[in-house]
């Protein structure tokens, strides 16, 4: 029983975990009604409360703030957070990671500049995938 058992981590949490499943819970609830600076609020006292919470929506939240490198960094923290805490790709995580990532760069006028930055960006996606296979992968099937 999901409720009982939400019950059960209720009463023993410690005031630092509630206050976090309070901001969660909040961000969460403005998130659903749209209220996207109001969940930004919520998630950000979350993440001051607890750097390393998993709250993969504050993205979302900072994508359509148009906060878009914010977005990409917090996408890309919570994707790690969720790859070794489960084993599993963080595949939604790292979608709309590259989503922001596409978002600026379509934004940025030709040159140097945006010919640098992509390169830049394919660099960290390579690093990150060797690291990931380093650590013995995530249960992805390789060919």
């Amino acid at each position: 029983d999901p409720s009982a058992t939400e019950q059960q981590w209720l009463s023993q949490a410690s005031s630092l975990e509630l206050q976090i499943a309070r901001y969660t819970d909040e961000g969460m609830n403005y998130f659903k009604n749209l209220q996207m600076e109001e969940a930004d609020t919520s998630f950000r006292k979350v993440y001051q409360l607890k750097p390393t919470a998993y709250v993969w929506q504050a993205g979302i939240v900072q994508f359509y703030l148009c906060q878009l490198e914010k977005a990409q960094q917090t996408f890309g923290e919570n994707a790690a957070r969720y790859e070794s805490k489960f084993g599993e790709p963080a595949t939604e995580e790292r979608i709309w990671r590259d989503a922001c990532a596409l978002k600026i760069y379509s934004g940025m006028k030709r040159g140097e500049d945006k010919k640098n930055w992509l390169e830049e960006y394919k660099r960290k996606i390579v690093e990150e995938e060797k690291k990931r296979e380093e650590e013995g992968g995530l249960g992805v099937a390789r060919e």
